[in-house]
């Protein structure tokens, strides 16, 4: 039976992508992307997906936001205990990734509630892995949101996504994840998976974390910049914010740059038919890279003297 905060080992997540041969912020790129493709609004073709892609740091009233909403629940994750409490850092930095114009998570919030719709909400922020009958597709829905706290030195991500419940009404959710190496607490194993939100009670009487929902969560997603890029063209979708992204060499403002380009470069390789074809039966999709709200440019794939010939033959055949 599945409890309603999933199952499986924290370190799981991140150790089911093996030892891939893409660059790390490479593949972190190709597998959001996919996600976010894989959420787009089906439903209509003329209203665009949003994928953006933006570094900044958390200070003043927005850094204590974060750590008040922490406060001093941190047993078992020690990295980000000493990220939230470390003096000589009082700015927090993120990495966050949005999509709007998508259908952001939906479906339960419990992985034992069991639902003829949509259930990405449980397949990303409660299970790991996906049943055999799932339909094959790319995206968080399986191993490969392991990217997510991989290229965060903290192994924690915010999620906040606006989307709508099973009537076809707003249903706004906040919830932290973190995924690190089970341990022990006042006797009793852990996995090593950790969520924050609501204090709820399963069908076992097990505990778990529900979402902050409503008002509170766009609240919090407003405090900690996570609702920029929701409009009324596109009101849904999903902001996922990595804490403390990972570089090769600290918070060194030139790494920080560095992972910026390699994003930037690896959504032209990635998505290059969407920015040079517009087609009348997809959405268009707006593409964007910042750096402390200073855009990054993203390589035209029109100049790409590799992606050249492919660009040609695809517009083309269309």
């Amino acid at each position: 039976m599945l409890l309603e905060s999933g199952g499986t080992y924290g370190n799981s997540a991140t150790s089911a992508l093996g030892r891939p041969s893409l660059d790390s912020w490479d593949l972190f790129t190709r597998e959001t992307l996919q996600n976010s493709w894989d959420a787009r609004d089906r439903t209509s073709t003329d209203d665009g997906v949003t994928f953006s892609i933006d570094y900044a740091e958390l200070r003043g009233h927005r850094a204590d936001t974060l750590r008040e909403f922490f406060d001093s629940r941190m047993a078992g994750v020690p990295k980000l205990a000493a990220l939230l409490d470390d003096p000589a850092r009082p700015n927090i930095p993120v990495l966050r990734i949005c999509d709007t114009g998508t259908s952001g998570l939906q479906g339960p919030t419990s992985a034992a509630q069991q639902t003829a719709g949509r259930n990405d909400f449980a397949s990303f922020v409660r299970n790991i892995g996906r049943p055999s009958d799932k339909e094959m597709r790319g995206g968080t829905y399986g191993f490969g949101k392991g990217v997510f706290f991989d290229m965060s030195d903290v192994d924690t991500i915010l999620v906040y996504t606006r989307t709508v419940d099973e009537r076809g009404l707003p249903s706004n959710r906040f919830i932290a994840m973190a995924n690190s190496e089970s341990f022990n607490q006042h006797e009793k194993l852990f996995t090593g998976r950790h969520w924050w939100g609501v204090k709820s009670f399963g069908r076992t009487g097990n505990e778990f974390a529900e979402p902050i929902t409503g008002i509170e969560a766009d609240s919090l997603a407003r405090a900690l910049q996570m609702d920029e890029y929701f409009t009324e063209e596109r009101p849904t979708g999903t902001t996922i914010t990595l804490l403390a992204p990972r570089t090769n060499d600290g918070a060194n403002d030139g790494a920080i740059d560095d992972v910026l380009r390699t994003i930037a470069n690896a959504l032209t390789k990635w998505a290059w038919p969407h920015m040079t074809v517009k087609t009348n039966h997809q959405d268009e999709i707006d593409f964007s890279v910042t750096n402390n709200g200073v855009e990054v440019e993203i390589p035209d794939p029109n100049k790409d003297p590799i992606l050249r010939p492919f660009v040609r033959a695809y517009k083309t055949s269309i």
